[in-house]
């Protein structure tokens, strides 16, 4: 511990924690500025998966209602929530604590084992990065943690030749990939580094089998959930790869690598130039078969834009193609640590000059930035909502629910559907259940309330004029969209069926 102490007491190590604090403040600006004033239809699922997690109710292994993702950040959150912390507030912080961990990992390990002037160039790759890689990874949506679990395995690097490192980092690169597969980039140059540096060593094979195995083991187990129980599986993804996507994909590299590319603003098109520029360092080194490793990831990378998930976005933060490729920093600063050291000259600390003008202009463009992102006449699909504003609808809805017994809440067509169904609960204290008839993620919730009599009932819908079709129901003062339902005597489904109200099925 003295001797750790000793290191970070030097030049090397002063301008380490320098880095690192420039990384928090930077974080916590746009924690202040983004994250915590506004969230999206995406976002309040983990609010209600936090809400469901403290509460000790694990439903289903991946992200609600699909069979791919995880709700990891709604699990990690759930201390600062339980201590008082608001749901908004605290799953973007845990976000981007996952985000930002995989390079300070690696770099402090340089920084001890190599040499603390690589860590600082490693280090500086977050400042040298866009103001929207900042805004993508403080979003708690899934995006990064498969990128968090895979960083461990990158430490494999630090322990080449040790069984225990074949083991752990095999069994994490799978793990990963199982909770997002956009980690599969970074596993790729982990796995091959451990496989070039023991192609000969047949202990490694057995160990790398045997944490393959264990991976797989959750993989499937989390996957035979959902073929064992299909109607959890609400938004169903297809596996299919198109060489035609593949070229068009390659007209517009701005659209996929513009937010994960490091020193220069909308140049995505740089991003593989990065990965043929150490390779070919390597190669000046002599270590050939790292060169080889990092010059075929700009192939895999490209070749990843065949897959038809890729696709599955919009030119904004919100829902960026840029989230498939979040890895691509990382990879730059597992790369980075292969090397040996930088020449002792003052000259280096000049570099340093780069990225700290980078995040000059992060500061200077991040107001116009947010304000872009968060433009709802810029984006359509999924956009940018005040927490305030959903913070007052739903104390809007509270109100009504107190006021009139109301014990559940059917949401049924309104722009706030996702608002009222899933966040309300989170935010608000005895809030009655919610379910979402017709496209509910939380299948168990059908199942609960399907025999179930509910004397008090809210009806939201902007559609249809329920008072006006049954004397039985009244419309509320408060809001024209809200319909009172009182003394029910019919179990849920029933109910449903005999207003006309379709539900999605669920056994």
């Amino acid at each position: 511990m003295q001797s750790v102490f000793r290191k970070f007491c030097t030049r090397d190590g002063l301008l380490f924690l320098l880095l690192l604090l420039l990384i928090i403040l930077l974080r916590i600006f746009v924690l202040r500025d983004f994250a915590f004033p506004y969230t999206d239809s995406d976002q309040v699922m983990m609010w209600q998966g936090l809400k469901d997690f403290s509460n000790g109710e694990f439903h289903e292994p991946r992200y609600y209602g699909q069979a791919y993702n995880s709700m990891l950040e709604s699990f990690l959150a759930v201390p600062f929530y339980k201590a008082g912390m608001a749901a908004h507030k605290c799953l973007p912080l845990i976000t981007s604590i996952l985000a930002l961990f995989p390079i300070v990992l690696i770099s402090f390990f340089v920084f001890l084992k190599k040499s603390p002037k690589l860590s600082l160039l490693i280090l500086s790759i977050p400042l040298a990065l866009p103001v929207e890689y900042s805004l993508i990874t403080t979003m708690p949506r899934g995006f990064i943690t498969g990128i968090f679990i895979n960083s461990f395995a990158c430490i494999g690097i630090f322990y080449p030749k040790s069984k225990w490192s074949f083991l752990l980092c095999f069994f994490l690169a799978v793990l990963g990939f199982s909770v997002n597969a956009n980690s599969v980039l970074l596993a790729f140059p982990c796995l091959a580094f451990l496989f070039v540096e023991n192609i000969k060593n047949k202990s490694f094979y057995l160990y790398a089998a045997a944490g393959t195995a264990a991976g797989l083991l959750i993989h499937f187990a989390a996957n035979y959930f959902y073929i064992t129980h299909p109607f959890y599986n609400v938004h169903p993804y297809e596996f299919a790869f198109s060489t035609s996507s593949l070229f068009t994909s390659l007209r517009y590299p701005g659209l996929y690598f513009n937010d994960v590319t490091p020193f220069c603003r909308n140049a995505g098109v740089l991003s593989p130039v990065l990965f043929l520029l150490f390779a070919f360092l390597l190669y000046r080194k002599k270590e050939y078969r790292k060169a080889i490793i990092v010059v075929l990831i700009p192939f895999l990378v490209i070749l990843t834009l065949g897959i038809n998930k890729v696709h599955d976005g919009q030119d904004s933060v919100y829902f960026s193609y840029s989230r498939m490729y979040l890895a691509i920093p990382v990879m730059l600063a597992f790369i980075v640590a292969w090397f040996n050291d930088i020449k002792n000259n003052n000259y280096f600390y000049l570099y340093l000059l780069i990225p700290l003008a980078c995040l000059s202009y992060q500061a200077i463009s991040m107001e116009k930035t947010i304000q872009h992102a968060t433009d709802p006449l810029v984006y359509k699909g999924v956009t940018a909502v005040n927490v305030d504003s959903v913070y007052i609808r739903c104390n809007e809805l509270n109100a009504v629910c107190v006021e009139n017994k109301i014990n559940l809440v059917l949401v049924i067509d309104h722009p706030d559907n996702e608002f009222y169904n899933y966040a309300c609960s989170s935010c608000m204290e005895n809030f009655p259940n919610a379910l979402r008839p017709e496209s509910d993620r939380r299948t168990w919730r059908y199942q609960e309330d399907e025999n179930k009599v509910y004397p008090g009932l809210l009806l939201i819908d902007t559609q249809r004029n329920y008072a006006a079709e049954f004397p039985f129901i009244k419309q509320s003062t408060i809001n024209p969209n809200f319909y009172l339902l009182e003394n029910n005597k019919k179990p849920t489904m029933e109910l449903l069926n005999s207003l006309g109200i379709w539900f999605r099925p669920f056994k």
